[in-house]
């Protein structure tokens, strides 16, 4: 598949996501439910780990097919060059020439 069909902008605010799931967090302080809040305290590190990857990254991309890989400019750049080259853009090939956050 061309790269301009495979990538698209990332559209989650994922430091938004954080502060809005840890509000949701804090109006639950009052109610015994352990495991609720254990749950609800995953996805709010989850949400702020996604936010420090995107930013530390400068992410701005992700692939179509595979919502857990993102790339930036740079990268998508470097695929681009790839794809000229005549190289094949499928499976791990994503990985191995983004290697701003994929280190193998």
């Amino acid at each position: 598949m061309a790269l301009q069909q495979e990538l698209k902008a990332i559209e989650e605010d994922f430091g938004e996501a954080y502060h809005s799931r840890k509000k949701d967090l804090q109006s639950i302080d009052g109610i015994d439910r352990k495991i609720l809040k254990m749950h609800w305290g995953g996805v709010i590190v989850e949400c702020f780990v996604k936010y420090l990857i995107v930013q530390k990254y400068s992410m701005n991309k992700r692939r179509k097919s595979k919502i857990g890989q993102w790339f930036s400019d740079y990268t998508e750049n470097i695929l681009r060059e790839k794809e000229q080259q005549g190289h094949q853009l499928t499976g791990n090939n994503y990985k191995r020439y983004n290697q701003s956050i994929y280190k193998e």
